[in-house]
């Protein structure tokens, strides 16, 4: 009976030594923005969203999907931009969609960013189309 005890007990401390040794972090978040009725542009209109993080963003990805309502081809332009003071907007990287399909999507790779503020502008461009946006961005924050 000694042996079992003393076994299960060296497990647990062995169970709670490896779970130590894991990183979790909370510092990554995703965020799944627009995708509402009204969230829609058409030809030369413009969308945006903009994120807060405290202290401030290190790493942004994200994917935008564009569904199309009306007409017959998809176009837009995702800008990512950044504030230090949410006044003064700097373009960093920009995501193009294109296509003819009813959903269109599109992914960046991985952005280094130092601003407490970003925002994904969206603006249609060169096309007679109706088109819903949604946004997953993924954050990686600096806590």
């Amino acid at each position: 009976m000694k042996n079992i005890l003393l076994i299960t007990l060296l497990f647990s401390l062995f169970i709670g030594v490896k779970a130590q040794n894991k990183t979790v972090t909370d510092d990554i978040f995703l965020a799944n923005v627009l995708n509402a009725s009204n969230d829609t542009i058409q030809k030369n209109d413009s969308i945006f969203y903009s994120i807060y993080v405290k202290p401030f963003v290190d790493v942004v990805k994200w994917q935008t999907t564009a569904t199309r309502v009306s007409g017959s081809y998809s176009k837009a332009m995702v800008i990512l931009q950044t504030s230090f003071d949410y006044v003064n907007w700097v373009n960093h990287d920009t995501l193009s969609i294109a296509g003819s399909g009813v959903t269109t999507q599109a992914l960046t790779s991985a952005i280094t960013i130092k601003e407490p503020y970003f925002r994904l502008l969206t603006v249609a461009y060169d096309s007679t189309a109706t088109l819903k946006i949604k946004h997953n961005i993924l954050i990686d924050t600096n806590k």
